[in-house]
């Protein structure tokens, strides 16, 4: 039976599919391209596959090391790593005009360049923005990141995380999804990919087919997912089927392993034809470029030895291959491949023209060097600020107000504590709450003893309404989401005898612990916008407007919000 708020969310998608657009399709043949193509050489070719971390905080040493390999090994672009947008603006013109063919750079800026980048802007986390119900504005938080992209070089962008997050212990994906509803995560994917690319910049769906289900991260392990084809269809592959037909540039490929899709052992999906090639370019018709993810994580290396790993990758259908582990060890390997007929020239070819159309696209044909004049302002500035907040307001969630409490009324007449529990300067979240009412202020380590939590429990019996701001929490189920016995059995006591407010500047999925709490607040993020926000919100100030993107317990479930 589909949910009231499901049924919404499907409507929403449908509206929003009206304006399809056209499967993209990079094999398509353009004169650039084929005069390009034409004129390069075996290792010329191959070497457009390879993507290459480049950083620009580690120095010229660094630097040389990659001038080498656009020089020596032809390499088709790079992804761009730590450092700062000035750094990096010097770095890639460097790069460029030492490469024969224009390089394609990539970023992961899924929450914007503050992601990778010094002196930048960050953007609230996805599965905070999977509590906002108005999409729109995810679009528009794309054509922002597509500007801040686009000046500091970047062409491709590895967002958005198409991932359904139904898994609480998931250490990898977790906040970096839109949450565990196959419509939200869909539409606000397909929202975020138009407003980049309508802006100029590549999207990149990642990581097919799936990882939101998994215990493991594949940067250390490999992920096993075993559920059968009809759930992978009705859930994981959900996602990735809408961005194909909307028109997503690139699709990046998982390190995990799903038994029920490959029969040999281990083999990452990443690695896989009846994966890549059999669900994403032939069934589902996929003509955009296909990037590995990257080939230095444990769930693709720890099974395949280098040069062997990124001819199995290129064998499954994959065009980029992303952190190669051994440059020299996969061109002999791919061009070995070619002499033996494991791979046609034909193939080839069809790869390599998918890597230049796509430079072609990002107008590589025309590079100019990037300038650095007016870099800082032009990445964070009063628009980027007001993004931020306008998402964050939209997002923050009366996850439950059990006798209508919120927005406090009459303020005048209640006598009001507020309790930071948690690590973090108060003031911000102090002076927001004092321009609508005056407070008394406590503060408390979360690894405080149970005398500790005793006493500040007797020192709060004096007042009509605690509002608590819990601090300091984490996005790993295994670290509790940052709380501790102590804080839970504290909390628990202090709602039983004073009407309570929990805040929670954190993982939504905590809530579970907080089961006998009767007026729960989440903010998603601690951070000075968050802190400014939430008493706007207990005061009525702005209206609670986002809704649960996951479901915690039985009592917190997705989609659960009291909207004003």
């Amino acid at each position: 039976m589909t949910s009231p708020r499901s049924a919404v969310l499907l409507l929403l998608l449908l509206f929003a599919l009206r304006a399809m657009a056209n499967p993209i399709d990079l094999t398509k043949r353009h004169a650039w391209t084929d005069s390009l193509l034409a004129g390069l050489t075996l290792e010329q070719k191959i070497g457009q596959l390879f993507m290459v971390p480049a950083y620009s905080n580690k120095g010229p040493e660094h630097e040389k090391e990659l001038l080498r390999m656009v020089r020596q090994y032809h390499i088709g672009g790079v992804i761009a790593m730590q450092g700062g947008p000035v750094r990096q603006v010097r770095l890639l013109n460097n790069l460029q005009a030492a490469s024969a063919i224009p390089l394609l750079v990539s970023q992961d800026a899924e929450w914007g360049l503050g992601m990778r980048l010094d002196s930048t802007w960050s953007f609230p986390r996805q599965l905070t923005l999977g509590a906002i119900k108005d999409p729109q504005l995810i679009y528009r938080m794309g054509a922002l990141i597509a500007a801040h992209c686009k000046r500091v070089g970047v062409h491709l962008n590895f967002a958005p995380v198409a991932d359904i997050n139904n898994n609480v212990r998931n250490p990898v994906i977790n906040d970096r999804s839109f949450g565990e509803n196959r419509f939200n995560v869909s539409l606000r994917s397909i929202q975020y990919m138009r407003g980049m690319q309508d802006n100029g910049v590549m999207a990149c769906a990642k990581h097919f087919p799936g990882h939101g289900d998994t215990d493991k991260d594949s940067h250390y392990d490999l992920p096993v997912i075993s559920h059968g084809r009809d759930r992978l269809d009705s859930l994981e592959l959900f996602p990735f089927r809408l961005l194909v037909a909307q028109g997503v540039m690139s699709v990046m490929t998982a390190h995990l392993y799903m038994p029920m899709l490959e029969p040999v052992k281990n083999l990452a999906a990443s690695l896989s034809p009846n994966v890549v090639d059999a669900i994403l370019r032939q069934e589902m018709g996929y003509k955009g470029l296909i990037v590995t993810d990257a080939l230095n994580m444990q769930g693709a290396k720890g099974y395949n030895a280098p040069g062997e790993m990124e001819l199995r990758a290129l064998l499954a259908g994959n065009d980029i291959l992303l952190f190669p582990s051994d440059i020299p060890k996969a061109l002999a390997r791919i061009k070995q491949a070619l002499e033996k007929g494991e791979l046609t020239q034909d193939a080839l070819d069809m790869h390599v023209r998918k890597v230049l159309n796509a430079k072609l696209w990002a107008g590589l044909e025309r590079w100019q060097p990037l300038s650095e004049e007016g870099l800082y302002e032009a990445l964070v500035n009063t628009r980027s600020v007001a993004m931020h907040r306008k998402l964050l307001s939209h997002a923050i969630t009366v996850a439950r107000d059990a006798d209508s409490l919120l927005p406090f009324l009459m303020t005048d007449t209640l006598k009001l504590a507020t309790l930071q529990i948690g690590k973090g300067d108060p003031a911000v979240f102090h002076r927001s709450f004092e321009r609508y009412a005056p407070a008394t202020h406590f503060r408390i380590a979360k690894e405080s003893s149970e005398s500790e939590y005793r006493n500040l429990l007797a020192r709060l019996d004096s007042f009509d309404v605690v509002v608590v701001a819990l601090r300091e929490m984490s996005r790993f189920h295994n670290w509790q989401f940052g709380t501790t016995a102590s804080t839970r059995k504290f909390l628990e006591a202090l709602a039983a005898r004073k009407r309570t407010v929990l805040c929670v500047f954190g993982s939504p999925y905590s809530l579970s612990y907080f089961e006998k709490q009767r007026h729960v607040v989440v903010a998603y993020e601690d951070t000075e916008h968050a802190l400014d926000l939430v008493p706007q919100v207990l005061f009525g100030g702005i209206p609670a407007k986002g809704q649960m993107p996951v479901t915690a317990s039985e009592g917190y479930q997705f989609g659960a919000g009291i909207t004003a």
